[in-house]
């Protein structure tokens, strides 16, 4: 039986979270000292024993490794703050349009074109709305 704890851990959040610290060429304590966790946390992150942190957290680290915090979030397998509270004003309308797109074949061109003109289309929309 999975424990909750161990099935909230994220392998890719943690492998992603190492390369990119030591990308920058910093040890767990240079990274910490940054996002005011404790380097034994960071260490415990990285080799995957304890689920990602909150998702402030995750977004200090992200920025101060210069990463997308959309990215690192993703890889911790979660949304921006912004965007869950977007479908949580529309609930219906996102929940559509979410599985609309996770019938998409993201892993072909196609697909990746598809959303990427949806979303340019959608923007252009709220640009010259505003």
């Amino acid at each position: 039986m999975v424990d909750a704890a161990s099935s909230r851990l994220k392998p890719e959040f943690a492998r992603k979270l190492r390369e990119w610290r030591k990308g920058r060429g910093w040890r767990q304590c240079d990274l910490s000292w940054k996002v005011d966790l404790s380097p034994a946390y960071i260490g415990q992150i990285e080799r995957c024993q304890v689920p990602p942190p909150a998702n402030e957290f995750i977004v200090g680290m992200a920025e101060a490794l210069n990463v997308s915090p959309d990215i690192a979030l993703a890889a911790a397998g979660r949304v921006a703050d912004d965007v869950a509270e977007i479908i949580g004003r529309h609930p219906l309308e996102m929940t559509r349009l979410v599985r609309a797109v996770g019938n998409l074949d993201l892993l072909d061109s196609q697909g990746r074109d598809q959303i990427t003109h949806l979303a340019d289309s959608l923007e252009a929309t709220v640009r010259a709305s505003g």
